[in-house]
């Protein structure tokens, strides 16, 4: 890892002949312009000279990276809601005028994207300096031949979004971090240092706190020499604990490292580390450094360095799960796309820190990066706080997949291996990381040997860069558990098969599986529906979401899920019943852009309706024709377990009671606003709970006590008797009234957890508040601020919906705003936001180098208004 410095500061160090591998951050001050059916600029059609010198973009918008174009614009009705109902799909130009000193010549120069979306072709000076084409890989482009040195150089990217080429909503243009590196003719390979743990002796683990009595630890470095000579080197390197003053654990050198000129060799060096040893483990991260130099000139010039924290730790996968550091770790794990909701898909490490944290609160303790290789950060963060990362590759091989022309197909015979090294390369330091997975619902899992072959290709390409993790792939087609496409996967990886765990252990004994999605429950925070016949409670529980498709949204009820798919209750009953799933990835963990199903208009929808009588499915499809002639009727997916926002569905309470169990917990639903809607009818109350029983009680009388089921039935995928009450508990006949609903948990006969919500009065006034107060003055940090509606008595109203509108004041920038209705089509970039279900949602950034005071001004419609104070430093 290179040293970060600032653009203006490598140009210094030039001036003063410093030390090159370094590299610093190229997002400033680019001109951007955008062209094809949403063209922002003055003309649609995309300039042929953009990436000439003298060509005038001076009408062009300037901006700094990472940068979505996509979610800047209003919702859309006629774009498809299968990717977000946003104009991804266009050519974008990014143009950029840097000096290179004269002292610069001699050096290597690279431009480090860390992704862009999507085919880049990368320019300097008019002559195109390369390209690539997978938009979520991370990638070098060497401009030395190409650079003016002593003179201004125009830097221009091209990027192009086609259309029928994703399945969600991808982000548009330049939406990571690019680097300007440096380095030495002679130097360390980019991602060319890798460093593996092994042979860990005499582990302890305690609370937050994990050692080892010895381990051995593997240096790999790649020696890259650019120049015409041959070069002899010399390398040293040495491990340490973190922080000033802390711990050597180990050290190495070789000299007369020979370098022929053009060449790339390899050198390997072995560490015995003596403890007690820091691991890393999920509930003690601890990293150690390390620092390695290169040395030319017979070992007398200092040529290049790397740091890198890194985490020694044992992985490994048996017949009985997943084992960390010699104990069995159950993956509660979520599956998550890349877009960071009203921001899109420009990466913002404090919005990515912010998903883990909300996801942490109930249990989550792995990340399914779905289905891409994630940003940097996003690792980063995981490293940090001990997050298990399951990092994935690709949506799709050779073989269309849904019928996307323009997706990866198109590059794969030319592009595979580059996206695996790159991929793997980048991502193998990372103690995070505990497989690799080449694909997720591939179509060649049933092509037989051509399919078993190219699986076989990609797990050979993974591993010819990292030895040591096994490989999987995410597996929805049931024949891919027992052909020859399956028996080249390390870990079995069942999408959506529950019911088929039993009959895997049996014919593949110590073969290890897991769930890698599951689930896919769909539901809208806050929203409550009831079959129309109080007396006929069956639809209620009717896996697939029928009684009212005009309404396009999902009761909050956590039961109802697509024909593939099944509600969260069945996947604990399946892992409960067969311990030796390692876990499950949730199908998602956050709502997210695009996939609005049951109303995404880019599957057929019974695909959705599957497990219907033909009847009801010809019913559903007629219905949802009408609606489409409204325009797009969603754009944003009710599969999260949290809305786009970061705000809790339900569903969390029920995952948190099975994921930390030892939390005392009680939540109650529905909400008791019925007042004029119920009175007098059956609504249906549930309680999740980490007890293991509860009593009910609406205004102080009691509505009798549940306890739950123990190993009740599982059969096929529905809630059926028993079921019901093995993972929640549930009173059907509550016949409601206004007032005070309240829960008391027990566990093991004693007071566990309390509950209550009650009924309120209209929406009077409204609260709001910062996660963070004060953020870090960078121009990246962020501030996200949550509104409640309020009654009179200063309760939650959960059925507000007043606007709100907003205005910052000081060195602060509104970024986004939402409320996490997936029906809204109000553009999350204005100033103005309603409330959903009682919240909203407003984002605010810092200015870079611009510390200070301000304010978030908030104005409910009717004029009462608040102020959120801020400070940046």
């Amino acid at each position: 890892m290179m040293k970060r410095i600032t653009a203006a500061a490598l140009c210094a160090a030039f001036a003063c002949n410093a030390l090159a591998g370094q590299r610093a951050s190229f997002d400033a001050d680019w001109r951007f312009g955008k062209f094809g059916k949403f063209a922002d600029c003055l003309a649609a059609a995309e300039p042929s000279d953009a990436a000439k010198p003298g060509f005038d973009d001076s009408k062009w918008r300037l901006l700094d990276l990472p940068h979505d174009w996509g979610v800047e614009s209003p919702f859309i009705m006629s774009e498809p809601n299968q990717t977000g109902s946003l104009p991804w799909n266009a050519v974008g130009w990014y143009r950029k005028t840097f000096s290179i000193p004269a002292s610069a010549k001699g050096k290597r120069l690279f431009l480090d994207f860390d992704g862009a979306m999507m085919t880049p072709d990368v320019y300097v000076n008019g002559e195109k300096a390369g390209e690539w084409k997978y938009g979520y890989s991370s990638f070098r482009i060497d401009i030395t031949p190409f650079v003016k040195y002593g003179e201004k150089n125009l830097f221009a990217v091209r990027v192009e979004n086609k259309t029928n080429s994703t399945r969600w909503y991808p982000g548009a243009g330049i939406y990571r971090h690019v680097w300007l590196s440096t380095s030495d003719p002679v130097h360390f390979e980019h991602w060319g240092v890798s460093v593996s743990s092994s042979d860990v002796k005499g582990i302890s683990l305690k609370p937050r706190s994990a050692t080892s009595q010895s381990a051995t630890v593997t240096v790999e470095v790649e020696i890259k020499n650019d120049s015409a000579k041959d070069d002899t080197v010399a390398v040293s390197g040495e491990i340490e604990g973190a922080g000033e003053g802390a711990k050597r654990y180990g050290e190495f050198s070789r000299k007369g490292i020979k370098v022929p000129a053009g060449a790339c060799v390899k050198e390997s060096f072995t560490c015995r580390l003596k403890g007690p040893v820091p691991l890393w483990d999920v509930s003690d991260p601890s990293r150690l450094r390390l620092g390695v130099k290169l040395f030319g000139k017979n070992g007398k010039k200092l040529l290049d360095t790397h740091a890198e924290r890194f985490g020694v730790r044992t992985v490994e996968w048996k017949a009985d799960g997943f084992h960390l550091n010699g104990r069995r770790v159950k993956l509660n794990g979520v599956c998550q796309h890349h877009d960071q909701g009203p921001l899109g898909a420009a990466v913002h490490k404090r919005a990515i820190e912010r998903q883990v944290e909300i996801l942490e609160s109930f249990g989550v303790n792995a990340i399914r990066t779905s289905h891409n290789p994630p940003a940097p950060e996003l690792l980063d963060i995981c490293d940090r706080r001990g997050i298990l990362v399951l990092d994935e590759l690709f949506d799709c091989w050779k073989s269309l997949k849904e019928g996307k022309q323009n997706g990866y197909n198109l590059f794969w015979d030319d592009w595979r291996y580059k996206d695996v090294a790159n991929w793997v390369r980048r991502d193998r330091n990372h103690p995070c990381v505990i497989a690799w997975s080449i694909g997720n619902e591939i179509a060649e899992q049933g092509q037989g040997a051509e399919g078993a072959a190219r699986a076989k290709d990609l797990v050979q390409a993974v591993k010819s860069h990292d030895p040591a993790r096994l490989v999987t792939c995410g597996c929805n087609d049931v024949r891919a558990a027992d052909n020859a496409f399956g028996k080249e996967l390390d870990i079995h990886g069942f999408n959506y098969k529950p019911n088929d765990y039993g009959a895997f252990l049996k014919n593949h004994k110590g073969h290890p599986f897991f769930s890698s999605e599951s689930s896919s429950c769909v539901s809208t925070r806050g929203f409550y529906s009831f079959p129309a016949d109080d007396g006929d409670f069956a639809p209620f529980w009717r896996r697939n979401f029928c009684d009212n498709l005009a309404v396009c949204q999902v009761s909050d009820y956590g039961i109802y899920a697509p024909g593939w798919a099944y509600a969260p209750d069945v996947e604990f009953a399946a892992q409960e019943d067969y311990p030796e799933v390692a876990g499950e990835f949730v199908w998602t963990g956050f709502d997210y852009l695009g996939e609005p199903t049951p109303w995404n208009l880019g599957r057929k929808p019974a695909n959705d309706f599957r497990g219907l009588p033909e009847a009801e499915i010809k019913r559903l499809e007629a219905e949802l024709e009408e609606i489409k002639k409204q325009g797009t009727p969603s754009r944003s997916s009710y599969f999260g377990i949290v809305d786009l926002c970061g705000f809790r569905k339900d569903r969390a309470w029920l995952y948190q009671s099975q994921w930390l169990p030892d939390v005392p917990m009680a939540h109650i639903l529905p909400h008791w606003n019925w007042q004029g809607l119920r009175d007098g009818r059956k609504t249906p109350v549930f309680v999740y709970t980490s007890g293991d029983s509860a009593e009910l009680f609406l205004n102080g009388k009691s509505l009798g006590k549940r306890v739950k089921k123990a190993k009740a039935s599982l059969t096929g995928k529905d809630l059926n008797g028993d079921m019901r009450e093995r993972f929640r508990l549930t009173w059907m006949d509550v016949v409601y009234e206004p007032g005070k609903l309240e829960v008391v948990a027990y566990k093991d006969g004693k007071e566990w957890a309390r509950d209550a919500v009650e009924t309120t009065g209209p929406v009077s006034t409204f609260r709001a508040k910062a996660d963070r107060a004060t953020v870090s003055a960078d121009g990246h940090d962020l501030s996200y601020v949550e509104i409640d509606t309020l009654d009179a008595k200063g309760r939650v109203v959960p059925t507000g919906k007043d606007r709100f509108t907003f205005k910052v004041e000081g060195p602060f920038d509104l970024v986004g705003v939402c409320n996490g209705d997936p029906t809204d089509h109000e553009s999350m970039k204005g100033d103005s936001m309603r409330a959903f279900a009682g919240k909203a949602q407003a984002i605010v950034r810092s200015r870079k180098d611009k510390p200070g005071k301000g304010a978030l001004v908030i104005t409910r419609e009717g004029g009462e208004t608040k102020r959120v104070e801020l400070k940046s430093r």
